[in-house]
């Protein structure tokens, strides 16, 4: 045990617990964990928001429970291309980013732009002269 104040106010030192538990199962507000036990516990969690390869087009839901879809895809020059998801958001899409993922000319007048967002997926309008391959990035839930 150490002495230290666990009540957020202004109060008298008091003994405070100190745990060794690689599962936090006490789950305890006002004990402080080892640092063993911390590293124990993170090492042992499987995350669920980390791929363990990348193929293209995956889908990885993060803890709070967003969902966030990416992969690549090849547009022709001022044209558009649909981009499907292999599963649909449940809910809602929020946000599409597009990235070029080659060098245009500076005086060039490309942009691009995620059109048609729904929950099955997007378009992407390519506003450069040449076919572009585009990275994309969905996040919804």
């Amino acid at each position: 045990k150490v002495l230290g104040n666990v009540s957020g106010t202004a109060a008298a030192p008091a003994e405070v617990a100190i745990l060794d538990e690689d599962d936090m199962v006490s789950n305890s507000a006002t004990a402080l964990a080892t640092q063993q036990s911390i590293k124990a516990y993170v090492d042992s969690s499987t995350p669920t928001f980390v791929p363990a390869s990348y193929v293209g087009e995956e889908s990885v839901t993060l803890p709070n429970g967003l969902i966030m879809k990416f992969g690549s895809k090849s547009v022709a020059g001022d044209s558009s291309a649909a981009v499907s998801f292999a599963t649909a958001f449940s809910t809602a899409i929020v946000q599409v980013q597009l990235t070029i993922k080659t060098s245009i000319p500076l005086n060039s007048d490309a942009g691009l732009s995620a059109t048609s967002q729904t929950v099955n997926g997007f378009t992407i309008q390519n506003g450069a002269s040449g076919t572009e391959t585009v990275s994309w990035m969905a996040i919804g839930y």
